[in-house]
């Protein structure tokens, strides 16, 4: 993943039996932060993880955004592991 800074963006989530998540993010640390949020949630509130049985899912759970999203990345198509990132417009001021 490439957590140089950019632009304004925020990382989306949404399934079927939830109202959708957003976090936005500016700074690669901020970026780093939201998808840990959204790998934790996934992780601790749907249980998304539980047969994985890997060192990436440990660093994960360690706090590597790195790890976490790989794992994201990987499983994204998956039932109720949809997300986004959309980077947003910058306003003419």
């Amino acid at each position: 993943m490439n957590w140089t800074a950019g632009e304004p963006s925020v990382l989306i989530y949404t399934n079927r039996k939830i109202d959708m998540m957003v976090w936005p993010f500016t700074t690669p640390e901020e970026r780093r932060a939201a998808v840990l949020a959204l790998f934790t949630y996934l992780d601790t509130e749907w249980e998304a993880y539980s047969e994985l049985h890997d060192a990436r899912l440990d660093r994960a759970r360690a706090g590597s955004a790195d790890a976490a999203y790989y794992i994201l990345r990987e499983r994204r198509d998956y039932e109720y592991e949809t997300w986004q990132i959309i980077a947003l417009e910058k306003t003419r001021g």
